[in-house]
C-alpha cells in the first residue's frame, strides 16, 4: 500500500467497497422485483377471485334450493332461472380466464371447474328426461310386439317403467362375498312406486320428470296405456 500513489489507493479502496455495495444493491433490487411480482399476482388473483364469486354463489344457491324442490310451473321457472344465471356467471369467469389465466397458470383448475359446470348445466337443461321417456316408449312398444309371440307360447309377460328425476347414491352395495352395483335413494323409490302404481303396459313419470312444455316431444303421454 505504501508503494501506491494516492490516486491508486483511492481507486483500490473504491473497488473494495464498491463490489460489496453493488452486490447488495443487486440482491436488494431482486427482492424488490420479486415483491412487486407477488403483489401484482395478488392483485390479478383478486380480480380472478372476484370474477369467480358470481358462479360459486349461483351454485351455492342452486344447492340450497334443491333442498326444497318445487313442482310444476314454479319448479320449471326456477330451473330455467338457475340455468340462465349459472351460464351467465360462468361466462364471466371464462372471460377472466382468457385475460388473467396465463398469468396465474390456472388452466388446469379452470378445466376442472368447467367440467363440473358443464355437468350441472347439462342436468339443468334436462335432455336426459326426454331421452328416458323416449326410451320407455320404445321399450313398451317393443315388448308389446314380443308379448304377442310370448302369449302364443303360454307366457303372459309385460313391462312397466317408472321415471323420476333427482339425486341417488350409486355404488357398490352388499357385504364381503357379495357385492352388487346399484342405486339407492328417494328418487329410485319414487320411480319404483310409480312403476308399480301404473296399469299393465303403462309407464309413469313423476311430475318433476315431465319435460318443459316448450320442449315436449311428440311421444305419447307419460300416462299412456298400451292395449
Amino acid at each position: 500500500m505504501d508503494r501506491l500513489t494516492y490516486p491508486r489507493k483511492f481507486l483500490l479502496i473504491s473497488v473494495l467497497f464498491g463490489i460489496p455495495l453493488a452486490l447488495a444493491t443487486y440482491f436488494l433490487f431482486g427482492e424488490i422485483n420479486d415483491s412487486l411480482e407477488i403483489a401484482r399476482r395478488q392483485v390479478v388473483g383478486l380480480r380472478y377471485l372476484e370474477a369467480s364469486q358470481p358462479l360459486f354463489r349461483r351454485i351455492q344457491e342452486h344447492m340450497e334450493e334443491e333442498i326444497s324442490p318445487l313442482r310444476g310451473e314454479a319448479g320449471e321457472a326456477r330451473r330455467q332461472r338457475q340455468l340462465t344465471e349459472i351460464t351467465e356467471a360462468f361466462a364471466v369467469l371464462a372471460r377472466a380466464q382468457r385475460e388473467l389465466g396465463p398469468i396465474l397458470n390456472s388452466a388446469q383448475r379452470f378445466g376442472t371447474v368447467k367440467s363440473n359446470v358443464e355437468t350441472l348445466t347439462y342436468e339443468l337443461s334436462r335432455p336426459g328426461v326426454e331421452r328416458a321417456i323416449r326410451m320407455a316408449v320404445a321399450m313398451r312398444d317393443r315388448v308389446k310386439e314380443l308379448a304377442v309371440r310370448w302369449e302364443k307360447l303360454g307366457y303372459e309377460l309385460d313391462v312397466g317403467v317408472g321415471i323420476a328425476q333427482g339425486y341417488a347414491t350409486i355404488g357398490a352395495i352388499g357385504f364381503e362375498g357379495r357385492w352388487d352395483y346399484g342405486a339407492i335413494g328417494t328418487v329410485t323409490n319414487l320411480a319404483a312406486r310409480a312403476c308399480a302404481a301404473r296399469p299393465r303396459g303403462a309407464r309413469s313419470s313423476s311430475r318433476a320428470a315431465w319435460p318443459a312444455p316448450q320442449k315436449r316431444s311428440s311421444t305419447p303421454s307419460p300416462w299412456a296405456r298400451s292395449r
